[in-house]
């Protein structure tokens, strides 16, 4: 089942409560923008284990002159053109 469901049947907490009065947890040392990912109708159903960014590092020009860019995921060829 969806967790969607889940939530609109009352059968998963709302974690947001127990997140800002946990004594031991500061917000500083987790990703809050990976956290938000994560919210349902406003609430944080569901947490994630870990996380991880894919990088792509390389010189932009040479992409471009060796006609790479097709082969990249257009996010990252965004990339490649804002540091320019």
């Amino acid at each position: 089942m969806p967790i969607g469901e889940y939530v609109s049947k009352q059968l998963l907490l709302n974690m947001d409560d127990y997140l800002e009065q946990a004594p031991l947890l500061n917000k500083s040392d987790l990703q809050m923008n990976a956290l938000e990912a994560f919210k349902l109708n406003g609430g944080m159903y569901a947490m994630p284990s870990g996380f991880f960014l894919r990088v792509f590092i390389g010189d932009g020009d040479i992409i471009e002159k060796r006609k790479l860019g097709s082969l990249l995921p257009s996010y990252a060829v965004s990339v490649c053109d804002a540091g320019r």
